[in-house]
């Protein structure tokens, strides 16, 4: 239950030095405890092809490469809580424009807006880029009591409004059997205590110029439960 953090300027080596140090450990003892390398998601694929071709190896068995997403999916295998249907792409674009359609009475200043074209394509982005950063029914029902305290703009508190009422009936509706893209994120993060394999495990975290704060929850849980982070 370490941190180690590996610091340096753009192009000074910082990934190369990881990448060195995993393969090693994998050459001294290629049966051992895991051994995780996280990247974003556009880095995966490359990532995999430098260490398997770059450091005379015919296979890895010990490190991996994945990503937060791919680490959620191994863990919750381990632990459970797997089963959540994953909804994303056109089926969560399909939910936001029905519960648009059923909530379009209850809007304040989406009403003539939740018709138009492009405005669910919209919504899509904005609720997924709340997700990424926990804002929940919860949050914005307080930002909304806020606004109301400080007398707020009409049109600002309008708006959060109808946002917390569009969220709320998306978490009332994925309910405890489907999750958004994002969702696996609290899954993995209250799970985690329950791994033995990441207990065990090393972490690399590499290539990432800033974290959501759904990855920053996890990568304080991981420092409490894995071997050593290096960052």
């Amino acid at each position: 239950m370490s941190l180690r953090m590996i610091t340096g300027r753009s192009g000074t080596g910082k990934t190369t030095f990881i990448q060195q140090e995993i393969m090693k450990k994998v050459k001294e003892q290629p049966i051992s405890s895991f051994i995780f390398l996280i990247v974003p998601d556009q880095m995966s694929f490359s990532t995999e092809y430098d260490m398997t071709h770059d450091y005379d190896v015919k296979g890895i068995i010990r490190a991996q490469v994945t990503t937060f997403k791919r680490l959620a999916w191994r863990i919750l295998q381990e632990t459970g809580g797997i089963s959540r249907k994953e909804i994303n792409g056109f089926g969560y674009r399909m939910l936001i424009r029905k519960l648009l359609e059923n909530h379009k009475e209850e809007f304040a200043l989406f009403r003539k807006a939740a018709d138009k074209r492009g405005f669910t394509a919209e919504m899509e982005s904005l609720l997924k880029e709340f997700s990424r950063y926990s804002l929940d029914s919860a949050a914005l029902s307080q930002l909304e009591e806020n606004f109301q305290q400080i007398d707020a703009p009409k049109t600002l508190q309008d708006k959060v409004h109808d946002l917390h009422l569009l969220v709320q009936a998306i978490e009332n509706t994925l309910g405890t059997t489907y999750i958004d893209s994002e969702g696996y994120y609290p899954l993995l993060t209250a799970q985690l205590v329950y791994s033995e394999m990441i207990r065990q495990a090393d972490i690399y975290i590499d290539g990432f110029t800033a974290f959501t704060t759904r990855e920053f929850e996890l990568v304080q849980e991981l420092l409490k439960v894995a071997h050593r982070v290096t960052v």
